[in-house]
């Protein structure tokens, strides 16, 4: 397993925060601190390693010097045909645990959903990636309650176990949440009387089912973490589509850290930017919100990074 994590550097004035945010979290997993910055160009994608106290006339490096982080996260510069290619590059060559990234709030992380680099590192990044939201103030020196949202694909599972590592880490509890999109109760409230026979026992089946995901999720959980770990499940009910604000709204007010959730090819990325509830959950979060896309389920560098056309004389130097 890798000991490192790597952060993306932006090219404003967010990146600081965000750098700083990243160190206090690779100190609390006990990981090496790397910073990135991307430069786009028209050749083949490099990687280069800056020393210690060196000034390269890269804003977001460079101010990393004046606060005091320039020996804290080593410093590196891609450049890459597109902002994607470069982070990916970035970890196709430094192989961190983590990836973290800054998001620009609401309006900034709309535009970048709408377009193409949020999109491209999820899809393609062989692991998690931590999305950190400008404005919004995260101690990640102090994790105590983790929240993971749970649905019935294959990336439950591979988000669970980045959760259950990190309270291993940090002594964090860990809840699993289900949101359940359709009840006798929610009917009622809609619709103000009780719902038909067959609706009734499509809910009864549907609340089966949940029950028995997050029984057996926790078993998961329990196997992976051991008795130390401070466990506990959530099943909330929804009649509309409303679930990434149950998610949310249970995260307020259970006082969660860090949220973890997983996309996938089918289910999760597709529909990612178009209304889903992943996109949800992250357009409005005020929390952390660590991502487990279908390249990091597969956990293959090689297969979820393929080189494209242009990385295939990658040229590595060091400063």
């Amino acid at each position: 397993m890798s000991d490192k994590l790597l952060v993306a550097l932006s090219p404003d004035s967010s990146a600081v925060k965000v750098a700083q945010m990243a160190f206090e979290l690779s100190k609390t997993l006990g990981l090496t601190g790397l910073a990135v910055a991307i430069e786009t160009h028209k050749g083949p994608a490099t990687l280069e390693h800056i020393l210690p106290n060196v000034r390269v006339n890269y804003p977001a490096l460079d101010a990393l010097e004046e606060f005091s982080l320039g020996d804290a996260l080593e410093g590196y510069i891609s450049k890459a045909p597109s902002v994607v290619d470069g982070i990916l590059h970035s970890v196709r060559e430094l192989k961190p645990a983590l990836l973290v990234m800054g998001t620009q709030g609401r309006e900034g992380l709309s535009r970048m959903l709408e377009g193409s680099v949020a999109e491209g590192v999820l899809k393609r990044c062989p692991v998690p990636v931590l999305l950190l939201r400008k404005g919004v103030a995260v101690d990640l020196n102090r994790l105590e309650h983790v929240l993971v949202s749970v649905e019935s694909d294959p990336g439950s599972e591979r988000a669970l176990e980045g959760a259950v590592k990190i309270c291993q880490q940090t002594g964090a509890r860990l809840t699993l949440l289900h949101v359940l999109v359709g009840s006798a109760m929610t009917y009622g409230v809609v619709y103000g009387g009780y719902p038909p026979t067959e609706a009734q026992n499509n809910f009864a089946q549907w609340r089966i089912r949940g029950v028995g995901l997050l029984e057996r999720l926790e078993t998961v959980a329990r196997n992976l973490g051991g008795a130390e770990l401070q466990l506990e499940t959530a099943l909330l009910e929804t009649f509309d589509t409303s679930v990434s604000s149950k998610i949310l709204t249970y995260a307020c007010e259970h006082a969660v850290d860090l949220l973890t959730m997983s996309t996938s090819s089918k289910s999760g990325l597709d529909r990612l930017f178009l209304g889903s509830v992943a996109e949800g959950v992250i357009h409005h979060a005020d929390l952390p919100v660590l991502l487990v896309g279908p390249a990091a389920q597969r956990n293959t560098v090689s297969a979820a990074l393929e080189p494209t056309r242009v990385d295939q004389d990658i040229q590595t130097r060091s400063r």
